[in-house]
């Protein structure tokens, strides 16, 4: 962002269209003068721009950037330069108050008020920092009602390698040994679509308890494989106990049907707890259990009303590095089902990380785990059933600025990529599946 001659007629250009809004240029020495400052300001955000490019992890001379940028109204410039120095150093209560500053200008006040909360919590903050951060939140409580809302609406299109993840192999039932039964999929295009809305009612204005309504619908169509179609409804109602250790508790109900297939009902509650080890370490926390029924299975009439439990528990450590994130994670889940073939045990660890490369941001992630079955199904093998399955996973996601900033709204665009690889001792259940999206969400909201 090198500041040459055809930027600097560009900003004098623009400092004359705020000069007949300016009362106090009522002379042409005050025009020149408002006109020089804007340039000046200019040079000095390119000077510490450059400073900063040269010597990234610099944590003075990023706020300083910031505060330079903040003064100019460059918000959007402030914010992207706050995000990677939030990386570098998550514990800086400095950065986290520019950060609410300018979550605050843009009216985005549940992100704001959760960045002075940090600052105010923390014991290491400088009593200064700590009376400033408790105005400004004194001035969103002001600012804020009751009631906020938010929707989103994206598309998606890509294409899936075996999406219903047949086997690698012709796989033969014993009761048929020499007939095949499934074939492996090929490479299959599809579109989709995603709705969403929000709704916080807060409950408690200083302390930020929130109780969150969240309603949502996505579907997926095939373009010539109807067979692996499907759509979800859900509503998901959360608790958000603090800002200084985010309990969070919900409820979530959920449908999902399968064109032709199947009809799954479910409702489950989740808790979640995170805290910091140290300023470069989160711990966080997941625990969940979900009742699932089938409610209708046209294909398999003996599943129909069915139930299953699943419970799940993970936790994850999230390492803030220099310039980027690392995510180690482990889990445990246990499923229980009318019928014992169906019940299971799964054990999965995962590494992940997210690189910021300009405005993008870089996700990778691998995970694996194994799956053992509590009994035999009698159908494909005698033996129980046991998998061992490993995926790795990319994205990258690009913001784009808002059109309407009355509803804080923006434009995210991101590429995914995946693959899973599964092993079992049963050749049925041994699969390579693969998929690639391009998504677009829109997402706005108001108070």
């Amino acid at each position: 962002m090198l500041l040459t001659q055809q930027n600097a007629k560009l900003i004098i250009g623009l400092s004359f269209l705020f000069i007949p809004f300016c009362a106090f240029a009522e002379s042409e020495n005050d025009q020149n003068k408002i006109i020089q400052d804007n340039l000046n300001q200019a040079l000095v955000i390119d000077r510490l721009y450059q400073e900063v490019f040269k010597d990234p992890s610099n944590i003075e001379l990023n706020i300083a950037l910031v505060q330079e940028q903040i003064l100019f109204g460059d918000f959007k410039g402030a914010s992207g330069t706050l995000e990677r120095l939030l990386i570098i150093a998550p514990e800086n209560r400095t950065a986290q108050f520019l950060m609410a500053r300018v979550k605050a200008a843009n009216k985005n006040y549940e992100e704001a008020r959760y960045y002075l909360s940090q600052v105010i919590a923390a014991e290491d903050t400088k009593e200064s920092l700590r009376i400033n951060s408790e105005d400004l939140l004194a001035e969103i409580d002001k600012a804020r009602d009751g009631f906020s809302w938010s929707a989103n609406m994206g598309v998606n299109a890509g294409f899936s390698r075996n999406p219903d993840a047949k086997p690698d192999n012709p796989s033969f039932s014993l009761l048929a040994p020499t007939i095949p039964i499934d074939v492996k999929g090929g490479s299959q295009e599809y579109v989709g679509l995603s709705l969403g809305g929000s709704f916080d009612f807060r409950l408690n204005t200083y302390e930020s308890r929130v109780l969150r309504v969240t309603l949502s619908h996505q579907r997926r169509d095939f373009l010539t494989y109807d067979k692996a179609d499907f759509e979800t409804y859900g509503g998901n109602f959360q608790f958000v106990n603090d800002d200084q250790s985010p309990f969070l508790a919900s409820v979530n109900v959920n449908r999902v049907r399968v064109k032709d297939f199947d009809y799954m009902d479910s409702i489950g509650l989740n808790t979640q707890q995170s805290f910091n080890l140290t300023p470069q370490y989160r711990i966080n926390g997941v625990g969940s259990i979900t009742r699932q029924v089938h409610r209708a299975t046209p294909h398999f009439t003996t599943n129909e009303e069915k139930t299953g439990y699943q419970g799940k528990l993970d936790l994850s450590v999230n390492a803030y590095l220099s310039g980027y994130q690392v995510k180690l994670g482990t889990g445990y889940e246990r499923k229980t089902a009318n019928e014992s073939p169906n019940a299971y045990h799964t054990y999965k660890a995962n590494i992940g990380s997210t690189l910021p490369i300009g405005p993008l941001s870089v996700n990778t992630n691998l995970s694996l785990s194994q799956k053992k079955y509590d009994a035999a199904d009698l159908v494909f093998s005698e033996e129980r059933r046991r998998e061992n399955s490993g995926t790795l996973s990319m994205s990258a996601m690009l913001p784009i600025q808002g059109y309407l900033s009355r509803l804080n709204d923006r434009l995210q665009a991101s590429l995914s990529a995946s693959m899973t690889k599964t092993d079992s001792n049963v050749d049925k259940f041994k699969s390579t599946r693969g998929e690639m999206t391009l998504n677009f969400i829109y997402s706005f909201g108001g108070e």
